[in-house]
């Protein structure tokens, strides 16, 4: 687990270190770059805490089942409930992850995702709506190639 000392850090210099590290990770132009800073500044558990985090918030957003994002991500359900907390309280992270659900890309991807877990074939699935989200994600796919 993170640790964090217990010494305050001044607000104002917390500021400074929070525009710092916006304009490092935020500034990267390519995925490469970005997967180099990012791998520097952070621990293995850390980039698996924080990329858990987000794909929390995204399937919440999605109105996927508690149970099934604790199934998929590998998490509790107070983590999934902490993250609805943090859906609740953020509304500029709440629209922020709207705008890329929006995103074909990333829709088709959340799909994936989710057929990988609840598609044809998986236990405790319904197969015939099952079928017709994969032929419906294989026709958004064709419709963007």
């Amino acid at each position: 687990m993170v640790q964090i000392s217990k010494r305050k850090v001044k607000p104002e210099v917390m500021d400074r270190m929070f525009k710092l590290l916006f304009t490092v990770i935020g500034s990267q132009g390519g995925e490469d770059k970005f997967s180099i800073i990012i791998n520097g500044l952070f621990s293995p558990v850390e980039k698996i805490v924080v990329a858990k985090r987000i794909a929390i918030l995204l399937l919440i957003l999605k109105e996927v089942d508690w149970r099934n994002i604790k199934e998929i991500v590998k998490v509790s359900l107070s983590s999934v409930s902490k993250c609805q907390m943090i859906l609740l309280n953020n509304q500029e992270m709440k629209t922020t992850l709207a705008s890329i659900i929006a995103k074909d890309e990333m829709g088709i991807f959340f799909e994936e995702l989710f057929l990988a877990f609840f598609g044809p074939g998986t236990a405790y699935t319904n197969w015939k709506s099952a079928w017709k989200r994969k032929n419906e994600l294989e026709q958004k796919k064709s419709q963007l190639l």
